[in-house]
């Protein structure tokens, strides 16, 4: 047996532990509304519902169409996370190749650093070894 509109909105309230006398009141109705309905809510009431419970889906209540909240994510099947998983082991063989590139980098320059401090080091002993040279001749 399909569930009437009234079950659903109970089923609603009940979900957002919501009091059927609040909801009565939030809506400008008795406490008595929801138990005295018999088989719709009238286009001024659903207006109203719409603009306060912004997360029920309305053509759930009146109809049974869809779910009961709106922008509830379906749970993702098998083969989307499979596909996640995936596109994660890409990405991360993708940063492995990226760290293993600029490690490789790091070690270039830090050779071309020590070769130039080898350079240096030559260029100033020779440059001592000049002066000296210089200062004996000029005694």
């Amino acid at each position: 047996m399909e569930k009437s509109v009234k079950d659903r909105l109970i089923e609603y309230l009940k979900y957002k532990r919501i009091s059927k006398s609040d909801f009565g009141r939030s809506i400008g109705v008795s406490s008595a509304y929801i138990s005295s309905m018999r088989r719709s809510i009238s286009q001024e009431k659903k207006e109203i519902i719409e603009q306060i419970y912004t997360d029920l889906n309305i053509e759930w209540l009146l109809y049974g169409i869809g779910s009961m909240l709106k922008n509830i994510k379906a749970e993702p099947s098998l083969l989307d996370i499979l596909k996640e998983f995936d596109n994660f082991k890409k990405t991360q063989e993708e940063l492995k190749e990226m760290i293993r590139n600029q490690n490789n980098l790091i070690k270039q320059q830090q050779q071309a650093l020590s070769l130039l401090e080898h350079q240096k080091s030559n260029n100033n002993n020779i440059y001592t070894s000049d002066v000296k040279q210089n200062s004996i001749i000029k005694k």
